[in-house]
């Protein structure tokens, strides 16, 4: 089968190349390291492995995807430093892209250029519609002014797929997508602090930056469908997400062996690894219907919610098993980084209040409650 073939190779060139790059670059939460690896990945074009080959990637569906990818989970290898770009805004800027757009997509692969999404605002968290952003057309293109918040990757990031409202005079033409330089005079990025003392996700200020009619992918007014392609991207890789979380289950089953386990770490064990298969098991579902060219129904939706509460229950019962010790040291040893950090699994792309609203009112049809009116 294709995805077992894949894997095979990808498994080869791990054997080949991640105990040699992890001896030099043993920090693999480090962005210089993950931004290294990807770069070594796509020089074996092993970067965008279900982008088109005309486009550099590979070609493959998606289950052969996940099963490279749930490969180098298991073995260790870092993670990318171009996440959002490779998953997400690149696949968007491929489909509506002009040529000139397009030729982001070589410099996205090997990692030269690190893009984030500019969709939440201060006021507009999951619900883009109250976006305050705007671009206002002038004679030779935009100019946009707004403010951007808990964007991943912004302190790192060179470029921004960000939403604003597009108007032209008096008329407003509609949410409206930008690809925007983070260079350019205007662009103000200040990261925001984490417990995990990092700076993984920033805010952003555009006070007057000039843009071209290039800077605009798609059409004016049409942000919501450009959108929707990224967003759709995005559960897809929950998918990827979830494989991630059987390794580190495992992973726990491993640190846990031959160890004398209280109750509670023996229930939270064995539940967490029941969560992981029954999250594996919808994720195989979706996709098979990916494959037979099903619409998602509630898959992804429920993947998030999954994915987002067991990373935290892994996360909680990994610190635990480490006991006292986790805390020795100044730097944060791995099982109290990945605890404090999993804290935001659960607001991350769609708190899992917004999820649980969308499960119900359009999967279980239950009515929307409505707001009370003196």
């Amino acid at each position: 089968m294709t995805d077992e073939r894949e894997a095979v190779r990808f498994g080869e060139f791990l054997d080949r190349e991640l105990g040699p790059f992890l001896a030099e670059h043993p920090d693999v939460k480090a962005f210089e390291t993950k931004r290294a690896w990807q770069r070594l990945m796509a020089d074996h074009r092993w970067v965008g492995l279900s982008w088109p080959e005309r486009d550099g990637g590979r070609g493959l569906d998606i289950r052969a995807r996940v099963a490279c990818e749930a490969l180098a989970a298991r073995r260790g290898a870092p993670s990318i430093a171009g996440v959002l770009g490779v998953n997400n805004i690149g696949p968007t800027i491929a489909h509506w892209g002009t040529d000139e757009q397009r030729a982001h997509l070589p410099s996205i692969l090997s990692g030269a250029e690190i893009w984030c999404q500019g969709f939440s605002e201060p006021e507009a968290g999951s619900d883009l519609r109250d976006l305050r952003s705007k671009a206002v057309r002038t004679g030779g293109g935009w100019r946009l002014r707004g403010q951007k918040v808990w964007t991943s990757s912004a302190t790192d990031a060179t470029w921004c797929a960000l939403l604003a409202r597009a108007v032209d005079g008096e008329e407003d033409l509609g949410i409206t997508c930008f690809l925007v330089p983070l260079d350019r005079p205007g662009v103000t990025v200040r990261g925001l602090r984490q417990l995990t003392g990092d700076s993984e996700f920033g805010e952003l200020f555009f006070d007057d930056v000039e843009l071209t009619e290039a800077d605009r992918l798609g059409p004016a007014g049409q942000g919501w469908k450009v959108a929707n392609t990224t967003l759709g991207h995005e559960r897809a890789n929950t998918v990827g997400l979830i494989s991630e979380l059987v390794a580190s289950i495992g992973t726990l089953a491993g640190k846990a062996r031959g160890r004398t386990l209280r109750a509670q770490e023996r229930d939270e064990l064995i539940g967490c690894f029941e969560e992981g298969q029954l999250l594996h098991l919808v994720a195989l579902r979706l996709l098979a219907d990916a494959e037979a060219g099903t619409a998602p129904g509630a898959e992804p939706s429920l993947l998030k919610l999954g994915w987002s509460r067991g990373r935290q229950r892994a996360a909680r019962l990994g610190y635990q098993l480490d006991g006292p010790q986790a805390w020795e040291g100044e730097a944060l040893p791995p099982a109290v980084w990945e605890y404090l950090r999993s804290r935001g699994s659960t607001i991350a792309a769609g708190t899992s209040e917004i999820i649980l609203n969308i499960l119900a009112e359009r999967v279980l049809g239950m009515p929307r409650e409505r707001k009370a009116t003196r």
